[in-house]
C-alpha cells in the first residue's frame, strides 16, 4: 500500500510577477504525521500553505496529492480532493452562529445530511462549540474561535489539514489546548497536518516533522526533536538558549 502524502517539489511561486516568494521549495507531508514550518517572519511560511490551496501562483515546480498533481488547482477543488485549510488570523463569520458557522463549513457538499451528522462529530471533539452552539461567534474568545475555525473545516472530513499560527494571540494555558486539539485529530482522525507556527518550541514539539524556512528556501530539515537539539537551529531561529522537552 502506497504511503500517502501531499508533497511540493521545487516549487518557486510568487504574488507578483518577478517578486518570488518561494524559490525551490521540496517537502512531502505523510498523513500519519504533523509537520511545521518555522522561520522568521517574510520567509515564505504562510505562502506555502497558499500554494498548496491555489491561492499563490506557482511558477515552476508540482504539488501532488497522494501521486495527483493539483498544482494551481482552485481551492474548492483542492478542498473536494481532501485537503483544509485553516488561515492565520480569525476567519470566522462573526455575525453567525456557531452552528450556522459549522453549517457554512460543509457548503461545497451534495449531501446536506452528512453536514448535520459531521457537526455532532464536531461538538463531541469540542463540547464548547455544542454548549455555545447558538451564540453569535464573534462572542467567543479567541481560543474558542480557533477551535469553531477548526470544526468548520472538519466538516469536509478532510484527510490533510493545513493550519496557519493556530496559537497567534492565545494565553498559554489555550494555546497548549489547541495544540493538543492538532495532536489528537492526527492520532484518532488520521488527519496529515501541516502547520506554520512562530511559537516554534512548541510547533516542533508538537511536530514529527519540521522545515525551518528562510528567505523562501528551505534551510533544515528533520525530526521535530532533532531541530530543537541542532545547536545551528537554536543559534538562529530559537534565541540560542538550550531547549529542554516541555518547555514553551
Amino acid at each position: 500500500m502506497a504511503i500517502e502524502t501531499l508533497s511540493l517539489n521545487d516549487v518557486e511561486a510568487s504574488y507578483q510577477r518577478g517578486v518570488k516568494i518561494l524559490k525551490g521549495i521540496s517537502l512531502s507531508i505523510i498523513r500519519k504525521d504533523i509537520s511545521c514550518l518555522i522561520g522568521p517572519n517574510g520567509a515564505g511560511k504562510s505562502t506555502v500553505l497558499k500554494a498548496i490551496m491555489g491561492l499563490v501562483n506557482v511558477e515552476r515546480g508540482s504539488i501532488t496529492l497522494d501521486g495527483e498533481e493539483i498544482t494551481n488547482s482552485k481551492a474548492n477543488q483542492t478542498m473536494r480532493k481532501g485537503v483544509s485549510y485553516v488561515p492565520q488570523g480569525r476567519t470566522v463569520f462573526p455575525e453567525m452562529t456557531v452552528w450556522e458557522n459549522l453549517r457554512m463549513g460543509g457548503f461545497i457538499l451534495k449531501d446536506k445530511s452528512k453536514v448535520e451528522e459531521r457537526i455532532e462529530l464536531i461538538y463531541e471533539m469540542f463540547p464548547i462549540l455544542r454548549d455555545y452552539r447558538n451564540r453569535k461567534a464573534f462572542t467567543l474568545s479567541g481560543g474558542e474561535q480557533q477551535m469553531l475555525e477548526m470544526g468548520r473545516v472538519l466538516v469536509l472530513d478532510p484527510r490533510y489539514m493545513l493550519v496557519d499560527e493556530p496559537s497567534l494571540g492565545l494565553a498559554p494555558m489555550i494555546r497548549n489546548m489547541i495544540f493538543e486539539k492538532i495532536g489528537s485529530l492526527n492520532r484518532e482522525k488520521n488527519i496529515g497536518i501541516l502547520m506554520v507556527e512562530q511559537n516554534a518550541v512548541q510547533g516542533l514539539q508538537t511536530a514529527h516533522f519540521g522545515y525551518v524556512l528562510d528567505m523562501g528556501r528551505i534551510r533544515f530539515r528533520g525530526r521535530g526533536v532533532e531541530l530543537l537539539k541542532d545547536k545551528r537551529v537554536r543559534q538562529l531561529y530559537l534565541g540560542g538558549g538550550e531547549i529542554k522537552t516541555g518547555d514553551s
